[in-house]
């Protein structure tokens, strides 16, 4: 195993809002981009024969993306990811944490790449915004928040965040999972 010197967006970003600052948009964009590089990459994964092998990490969340001191950006704990060719469904009830959960994982309807996204875009929205996107005070008020709560832009939160990022984002929050973007 790889040893990562560095630290979670967990800790980065309790550390910058106790400051009373959040991660920069572009810091902000540069781990989404390179988050997102990651979960292609498992996405499209393949057997040593070529063949499709997608793998669905099912918990993208602040704590599971480390920021190494070298700049880089990894995804780690793949403890609950799934292999998709041939089975969509989870057995065994929900993986994950609620807040950051996609709509299909809390339906136990089929998953795929769209659902990492899914979770990446409301990891995106907390970075930008520094503010948790999905609250509650219990799993079923966090569970109902993802499936219903109104999904601010996030420059309805924050002003001068570029209202380019606000389509990217909500994009990727997208409740139904064909009109997320595609693996």
């Amino acid at each position: 195993m790889e040893y990562l010197s560095g630290e979670t967006l967990v800790y980065i970003t309790r550390t910058l809002r106790a400051r009373g600052e959040a991660v920069p948009a572009a810091i902000a964009c540069r781990i989404g981009a390179e988050v997102a590089a990651g979960l292609h990459c498992a996405h499209t994964a393949t057997d040593p024969a070529g063949n499709p092998q997608p793998i669905v990490h099912r918990d993208v969340t602040p704590s599971n993306l480390i920021v190494c001191f070298n700049g880089a950006v990894k995804i780690v704990d793949f403890g609950v990811a799934k292999a998709t060719l041939h089975e969509g469904h989870t057995r065994g009830g929900v993986k994950g944490k609620m807040s950051y959960l996609a709509p299909e994982q809390l339906h136990d309807k089929p998953i795929d790449g769209r659902t990492d996204v899914f979770q990446l875009g409301i990891c995106l929205h907390e970075f930008l915004t520094g503010n948790r996107l999905f609250k509650g005070s219990n799993d079923q008020q966090r569970a109902v928040a993802v499936l219903e709560q109104h999904i601010p832009a996030p420059s309805e939160l924050d002003p001068e965040l570029p209202k380019v990022l606000d389509e990217v984002v909500l994009w990727a929050l997208e409740r139904d999972p064909a009109r997320r973007p595609a693996p």
